[in-house]
């Protein structure tokens, strides 16, 4: 339905005019209608100024199909007025804590804490990286960037994905000649993975061949969506782990007696396994980073040495964990997807060229609503005039799963 209403002048204020009268409108909407003023059952009026004229079933049938939209809206508005009169008459306030005692979330020093040989996390990266987050195990830019080059890294040692040269010639890192073929990947693991597969295949376009500047404009323009991706982790992580019993929900009400509040206290006590976790990967991390130092090196087979690479890439220690690498077991290249030359270097650059992306487009939003403002509020200004007889003033507005037993989830 369509409506034509005639309003008496001066009831709205507004910079939308027209020199046609409202009669020369009138007849152009209706010049398509036909009217049939001789039917016995519905009289049409073609008089600007008189009602149009239906028939009593007509008006019956109006009101009956907007009985379900009234009423649909009349509920909605009762909910939301007894939730806003029972909030303002108890005054109750809702808050979300986390409790991580004995202990908090202190670690101890880099020098109390023991070499550790094993994954932590059993394997899982996800929760790896919530650990490291709420922890602070490392700092949250190394974090983000590392889940990001951890997860190609298990690609490519999975065999999903692939590195390759964009032009003849050698890898040139400087230049940024290299590309990540997505052309034999169907699907990620798990859901987190999944969604940063769907973005990275939207920016390499129609061959799947993300280049790293093709990647570097995408991420500045949709630098909101890698954003969201690397908040989704916490939060899928999160509720993985409250069902693994791990963080346990507590509600209850405090009272404050001189304010008349009510708070309602949502709980999340985090198992002290968390903390242990955190305790592991920093041992990793030690272990790693001294591991060529030791009197006495254990031998470990390819295989752990390329699971100890991925996470040394989440922990921000890749580029040094490969220099010992090439030095201790020279045939390591060979005998891997994960080439310490070529390979790890580029995932490692994509990560650090998407992360520089997101802080590009983040600063030009910005810009681009200072700039909005700045605009809206000079053309308020110039809109804005008075006199002797009054006043005027307009202004216009600116425009993720479950962890794997014996691999990485």
């Amino acid at each position: 339905m369509v409506g034509l209403v005639k309003f008496e002048n001066n009831i709205f204020n507004t910079k939308n005019t027209s020199s046609k009268t409202f009669d020369n409108i009138y007849d152009e909407a209706f010049s398509d209608v036909k009217y049939n003023s001789t039917s016995n059952n519905v009289h049409y009026s073609e008089s600007k100024n008189e009602y149009t004229k239906t028939t009593p079933m007509d008006l019956i049938i109006v009101i009956i199909g907007f009985i379900p939209v009234v009423l649909f809206f009349c509920c909605i508005m009762h909910i939301l007025n007894i939730g806003l009169r029972h909030n303002v008459r108890n005054n109750v306030i809702h808050t979300e804590r986390f409790d991580y005692d004995p202990n908090g979330t202190k670690l101890p020093n880099d020098d109390e804490i023991e070499y550790y040989r094993d994954i932590p996390c059993n394997k899982d990266l996800e929760m790896a990286y919530w650990v490291c987050y709420e922890y602070n195990v490392i700092e949250v830019r190394e974090l983000k960037q590392g889940i990001m080059g951890a997860i190609l890294l298990k690609w490519i040692k999975n065999g999903y994905i692939k590195v390759t040269k964009t032009k003849k010639g050698l890898f040139n890192f400087k230049d940024n000649n290299y590309a990540i073929d997505f052309t034999q990947m169907q699907q990620a693991d798990n859901e987190i993975e999944n969604s940063l597969f769907q973005m990275l295949v939207e920016a390499s376009g129609s061959n799947k061949i993300l280049e790293a500047k093709e990647f570097q404009k995408w991420s500045e323009k949709n630098y909101y969506l890698i954003k969201s991706w690397f908040s989704s982790i916490l939060k899928k992580e999160q509720s993985y782990l409250e069902n693994k019993g791990l963080i346990t929900t507590t509600i209850f009400e405090e009272k404050e007696e001189k304010t008349n509040k009510t708070e309602v206290v949502t709980l999340k006590k985090v198992s002290e396994k968390l903390r242990e976790e955190a305790i592991h990967l920093k041992g990793l991390k030690k272990f790693l980073l001294d591991y060529s130092m030791m009197p006495k090196r254990e031998y470990f087979e390819v295989h752990l040495w390329e699971e100890y690479l991925i996470f040394a890439e989440l922990l921000g220690i890749a580029d040094k964990v490969e220099e010992q690498f090439s030095k201790l077991y020279p045939n390591f290249n060979q005998e891997t997807l994960l080439n310490t030359e070529v390979t790890t270097i580029a995932t490692r650059n994509m990560a650090a060229i998407c992360y520089e992306g997101v802080r590009v487009g983040e600063e030009r939003a910005a810009k681009r609503a200072s700039s909005d403002y700045s605009s809206s509020n000079n053309s308020s200004s110039r809109d804005y005039s008075s006199g002797g007889g009054g006043s005027s003033y307009s202004s216009g507005g600116g425009s993720s799963g479950g962890s794997s037993g014996g691999g990485f989830r």
